[in-house]
C-alpha cells in the first residue's frame, strides 16, 4: 500500500482521494487504484458513497521481453500538460504556469531518454543505456 498526498483544500480531500493500492506482479509502481467519493453515474459527489475506483496502470515489461498494456509516463505528462494549460486558460495564475513549465521540462527529459535508448539499440529492454 503506497500513500499519496490527500487534496490540500480540506473541502476536496472526500471527492479526490489519493491513498492507493499498488497491484500487480509486482511493487514496483504499474498499477495504481484510486478510490474516492465520486458518483460517476450521477456526475455528482456522493460523501456517502465510497466505492467508485478508477485505475491507472502503467505499460510493464517483465524481465522475460513481455509487455503488459498500460499509460506512459510520457502520455501521463500530456494529459498533466493538457488539464493544466485548460485551467491555465480558464483561471490563469503564475502557478499553472510553473508548474506546466516543470511538467514540459519533465515531459521533454523524458523523451530524450527515449531517445539516447533508441540510439543505444536498448530501448524497450532492462539494459541500461
Amino acid at each position: 500500500m503506497r500513500n499519496l498526498k490527500h487534496h490540500p483544500v480540506e473541502e476536496f480531500t472526500d471527492y479526490a482521494r489519493i491513498p492507493t493500492t499498488e497491484v500487480g506482479v509486482s511493487a514496483d509502481s504499474h498499477h495504481y487504484v484510486l478510490p474516492h467519493k465520486y458518483d460517476a453515474d450521477a456526475n455528482n459527489p456522493n460523501p456517502e458513497k465510497n466505492n467508485c475506483v478508477d485505475s491507472l496502470r502503467f505499460i510493464h515489461l517483465d524481465k522475460d521481453g513481455k509487455y503488459t498494456p498500460g499509460v506512459t509516463d510520457e502520455q501521463l505528462l500530456e494529459v498533466l500538460i493538457n488539464r493544466t494549460e485548460y485551467f491555465q486558460r480558464m483561471v490563469p495564475c503564475p502557478e499553472n504556469e510553473i508548474t506546466l513549465n516543470c511538467l514540459k521540462a519533465a515531459l521533454r527529459v523524458k523523451l530524450y531518454r527515449t531517445e539516447l535508448r533508441q540510439k543505444a539499440n536498448v530501448e524497450g529492454t532492462h539494459i541500461k543505456h
